[in-house]
């Protein structure tokens, strides 16, 4: 029940047809050299408190208030009443487009409430918590695609954009890359349209040590596991006293009926996370070649765009002519390079992040995914238009 003096009314807005779209990986979560899907639905659950979590999180939006349910599945975070009523007015556009894109980036937004007390009105949303259900995450970025004053401060949890090291890239298959690409793309078109700006991906890192298991007794060739009938590898033969031979300058029939790649420059061993794996050489390669016993990087990505309630409002566009004046923001690369831009280039330059920064494109791909989805859209606007001026 409310506390005495409060007036116990609560109005809000639920985006209940947006359960079926959750399906399709709730925010994104993506692994090296795979994709996957967290999924999500139902109602809210009790609110209560998560302190840390709350510090965690407020650093993004200096001050906001955050809280998770009790089983740590939602979030649900104060926001202001202009940011309430952008998000009544989005939310009709903003389900229909995760219905039409189920692997949308847009966190998934469950209800927009309000609430009065003593007086005073509270707004809120409540949302689909990102890392809920993943593992621990040993590194997070907040990235927009601006570079100005855009580093993180010391010893704070969440990096931006100015902290990602250059060479870094996201280790995924190519088909991955340009879904994942043309995927951020229709997401950035989505918030442009909705004049939105100032949104950031939200990314948690899992890094991840395989350990190698070696079998220790010996070596049996490429052309001995290629000889098995049904495509399984031999166990290594023991051990002979013979010299360690070449490694194999092609990947084994074998290998490829398994689906497996086989790299001629690393020895193949027998994983404790995937299960066997081929096993043609020993731990020791050569007189003076050892294979590394672990292997330590990123298993899991977990993205998702947050803050998506943000308009290019006369407020921003103020925001953005005092800070190029007082800050002496006059050069083209400073201008370009602030958060205050334009929704369009800000989605230009949003996507162009995460082609050529997270996921190691040249920018002449990039560009062709921007303009292979124009074209796309501007076909499927031309052939609605023509059915609807048809005669029945």
């Amino acid at each position: 029940g409310m506390p005495p003096g409060g007036s116990g009314s609560a109005a809000g807005a639920q985006c209940g047809g947006c359960d079926a779209a959750r399906e399709g990986a709730a925010c994104g979560a993506f692994g090296p050299d795979a994709t996957g899907s967290n999924g999500g639905g139902g109602a809210p659950g009790g609110v209560a408190p998560h302190l840390s979590t709350a510090r965690h999180f407020s650093e993004a939006r200096g001050g906001g208030f955050f809280f998770l349910s009790a089983d740590g599945r939602y979030m649900v975070k104060s926001i202001t009443r202009a940011e309430h009523n952008t998000l009544l007015a989005l939310l009709p556009h903003y389900c229909r487009h995760v219905r039409d894109y189920p692997r949308s980036l847009i966190c998934r937004i469950s209800g927009c409430y309000s609430i009065t007390m003593y007086g005073q009105t509270k707004h809120f949303f409540v949302m689909d918590n990102l890392f809920h259900m993943c593992p621990p995450l040993h590194e997070r970025y907040d990235l927009k695609g601006s570079w100005v004053d855009r580093h993180a401060k010391l010893h704070a949890s969440v990096r931006k954009d100015s902290d990602w090291p250059a060479g870094r890239k996201l280790r995924l298959q190519p088909g991955t890359k340009r879904e994942l690409l043309r995927q951020a793309g229709r997401d950035a078109r989505f918030l442009c349209a909705c004049r939105v700006m100032d949104y950031s991906l939200l990314l948690g890192i899992h890094n991840v040590v395989e350990r190698r298991i070696f079998s220790g007794a010996g070596w049996s060739s490429a052309s001995e596991i290629a000889e098995a009938s049904d495509g399984t590898p031999h166990a290594p033969a023991p051990a002979t006293g013979r010299p360690l031979p070449a490694l194999p300058s092609a990947p084994t029939a074998g290998a490829r009926e398994a689906g497996r790649p086989l790299s001629c420059s690393a020895s193949p061993f027998d994983s404790a996370s995937e299960g066997p794996a081929l096993s043609l050489l020993a731990e020791q390669t050569g007189p003076a070649a050892f294979t590394a016993a672990t292997f330590e990087g990123p298993g899991l990505y977990q993205m998702g765009l947050i803050d998506v309630l943000q308009r290019w409002t006369v407020t921003k566009r103020c925001e953005r002519l005092l800070k190029i004046l007082v800050r002496c923001r006059y050069s083209e690369d400073m201008r370009n390079g602030m958060s205050a831009v334009d929704p369009h280039e800000y989605a230009r330059r949003f996507h162009l992040m995460v082609g050529t920064k997270l996921l190691g494109l040249s920018r002449e791909e990039v560009d062709r995914d921007w303009d292979d989805e124009t074209k796309e859209r501007l076909a499927a606007a031309a052939g609605a238009s023509y059915h609807r001026q048809a005669p029945a």
